[in-house]
């Protein structure tokens, strides 16, 4: 059946189905139109039986369970949205003594109040709004006895007071600046008060709470303030506190995974629950964002990681589970994330989770698999029976069949030598539309997302991988892993010399590594052999070899190998100082490469010394002497000379003898 034609019988037929006069139903892919993804059903009353349909053929049909929950949605639960029945994460809530509800929606940057008797279907208004979108977040809310509304806004570090009807806010705390001052916050969030009205503000960042009077300028720290720590005397993560009526105060200490107890004046706290680490255990906590205190002292807890709320009596050394403890979700008997927990007036508990508002309270609700997961492209639809047997068809959703990609991943080499540079490139056969690729080395993302990846320095047995994903065109996601083999590369040590007296030969025994397969000499004048490790050398003057190794698997090296010709050491009898550029300088010649004068002295025949050199190299008249004394020319005659020098492999040796100066 064409889907045109299936959509008009869809519709028609629909029309024929008992209408239920102001509910509504819809049918929500998941993900991208996809086989494999799964649809739901969502209604405004609750629902008794799903019939699914895919191309006008039933496929399932699913009926309700009836179960008591014990509480009731009374504000949101329609999904993450900006809508006046949605939220973008309730973060605290309170209730006045009409039955008024009010939420600090953070993600929508906004204050909605819904009225008593309010369900998942009231539309909330908007009582305070954010001026300064998108960098405000109302974090906490509250109220004294006088209706007064108190706001903390993260962005100014300040609390603000909105009397009824105001239609703006008055700084009543912070609002200097961020910063650890007694009239500042680092980040201010959640907010309660008092009977007297003094305000009571998590202060997390600076480790404290800080309590306002009426009309100060500053605040008092009542807890903390000495910084982050699990001991007594400190928190980490204080962004709750509550007081009772003795005047103790509370505080959710949410990164020691407890609630400390002060009592008033206290300079340290008491673990009143959790305390026992971070876990799920009925002694523990896990991330306790929110905190209220009944009038017989038992402490109900936002245990946010563990989508539950407990119950503390005095003195008890575990907690009760009253709401949830079932993992996340949006059943009634289950609670996502809470953030907020409030006591009303009447005892009435109301819970704040990540989507809609709950009270706790006994109730009957039909409980139903809406649920559906495409196991075929095809036009699905659901007949959807609510409470009262009225039935409603849902809207329709075109589900694309997959597509089954062929991923090859091609290295531009391997193996290869350490230290090359590889280029991998993914070729791929049936890859949909806009293919989005991921590049993994050992499982880590390497941040690359193109059809192709460059490594600089693999490693051996490095797994490079690619991942292939196509939500739009249905393209499952698809990896292939390539090892690389990575061969170690030989190695020739640099700044080698051998030393040679002039006419004489040397075998050459260069230092290398690895395992090396041939060898490589150039030039090749004065060497018996250019393709051995060894060759004997007998060159006639000093000449530098380029030496190239490499392995049975082709990794290459090469360094210099440098062959010094000398004449033996030789010391003059006699020389003119005349400046004609001949023989004008008295120094030592010859010798082998590495050969060093350590002291090398010259004395008049009165035992004066008149020229002398340390640690000086042989065969250089730059240190030599030249004739003169003290920048005047010597006489003409004999002079004695003391040598001594170290040789290459670490001897001394000492000489002495006359030289005659000639003018």
């Amino acid at each position: 059946m064409k889907i045109g034609l299936f959509l008009a019988l869809l519709l028609a037929g629909s029309r024929l189905l008992a209408q239920c006069p102001g509910e509504t139903v819809q049918l929500i892919d998941s993900g991208y139109y996809c086989t494999g993804d799964t649809l739901a059903v969502t209604a405004t009353a609750p629902i008794s039986q799903i019939v699914w349909y895919k191309d006008g053929q039933v496929v399932k049909t699913v009926m309700a369970n009836y179960i008591i929950s014990p509480v009731a949605i009374i504000a949101g639960g329609n999904g993450q949205g900006a809508a006046a029945n949605q939220f973008q994460v309730p973060y605290q809530i309170c209730v006045d003594g009409n039955g008024y509800l009010y939420v600090a929606d953070e993600g929508n940057i906004r204050v909605q109040r819904f009225p008593p008797g309010s369900t998942s279907r009231t539309n909330g208004s908007t009582v305070e709004e954010s001026p300064i979108h998108p960098n405000n977040n109302y974090f906490g809310v509250c109220l004294d006895n006088h209706g007064n509304l108190y706001t903390s806004d993260e962005a100014l570090n300040a609390v603000q007071q909105w009397t009824p009807g105001a239609t703006s806010g008055i700084t009543v705390a912070g609002g200097h600046g961020a910063g650890a001052a007694p009239n500042q916050f680092q980040q201010c969030t959640k907010i309660n008060t008092d009977a007297a009205g003094n305000l009571y503000v998590g202060d997390p960042d600076n480790y404290r709470i800080q309590k306002w009077a009426p009309g100060a300028t500053a605040g008092v720290t009542v807890a903390g303030g000495n910084g982050q720590g699990g001991g007594s005397n400190q928190l980490h993560g204080s962004v709750s506190a509550v007081v009772d009526n003795a005047g103790n105060i509370y505080v959710a200490d949410v990164l020691n995974q407890r609630v400390q107890k002060w009592a008033p004046g206290a300079t340290e706290g008491i673990t009143v629950a959790g305390g026992n680490g971070q876990g799920n255990a009925a002694n523990q906590l896990n991330y306790p964002l929110g905190i209220c205190v009944d009038n017989d002292g038992n402490i109900y807890i936002a245990d946010h990681y563990n989508y539950r709320v407990q119950k503390w009596a005095p003195g008890a050394t575990q907690g009760v589970t009253v709401a949830g403890g079932n993992g996340p979700g949006a059943g009634f008997n289950q609670i996502d994330n809470p953030c907020d927990v409030f006591l009303d007036s009447q005892g009435k508990l109301y819970i704040a989770d990540s989507l809609r508002v709950l009270k706790l309270q006994q109730t009957i609700y039909s409980s139903i698999d809406s649920m559906y997961v495409t196991l075929a492209g095809g036009v699905y639809t659901a007949v959807v029976t609510l409470a009262g047997s009225c039935s409603m068809s849902s809207n329709p959703v075109v589900i694309r069949p997959s597509v089954n990609p062929d991923l090859n991943v091609i290295p531009s080499a391997n193996p290869i030598c350490a230290g090359d540079t590889v280029l991998f490139t993914a070729s791929i056969v049936n890859t949909g539309f806009n293919p989005a690729y991921q590049w993994q080395v050992n499982g880590a993302a390497t941040g690359d997302n193109s059809p192709s990846y460059t490594d600089l320095h693999p490693s051996n047995g490095d797994a490079i991988s690619c991942t292939i994903s196509d939500a739009p065109s249905c393209l499952p996601p698809t990896a292939v892993n390539v090892v690389m083999t990575v061969n170690p590369v030989p190695a020739v040590a640099p700044n080698q010399v051998f030393s040679v007296a002039y006419g004489h030969s040397i075998p050459l025994a260069p230092a290398l590594t690895g395992n090396i397969a041939s060898y490589a000499w150039t030039p090749g004048a004065g060497l018996s052999d250019t393709t051995i490790r060894d060759p004997v050398a007998n060159p006639l003057v000093t000449t530098r070899y380029d030496l190239k190794v490499v392995t049975a698997e082709g990794c290459a090296d090469s360094g210099d190998i440098t062959v010094y010709v000398y004449t033996p050491l030789n010391i003059p009898g006699a020389f003119t100082p005349n400046g004609d550029g001949r023989n004008d300088v008295f120094y030592v010649l010859g010798g082998p490469a590495g050969l060093v004068l350590k002291d090398f002295a010259v004395f008049d025949r009165w035992g004066q010394r008149v020229f002398q050199v340390h640690d000086a190299p042989a065969g250089d008249p730059a240190f030599g002497w030249n004739g003169q004394v003290r920048g005047s020319p010597a006489p003409t005659g004999a002079y004695v000379y003391i040598l001594s020098v170290k040789l290459p492999d670490g001897q001394q040796q000492q000489s002495q003898g006359t030289v005659l100066l000639i003018r």
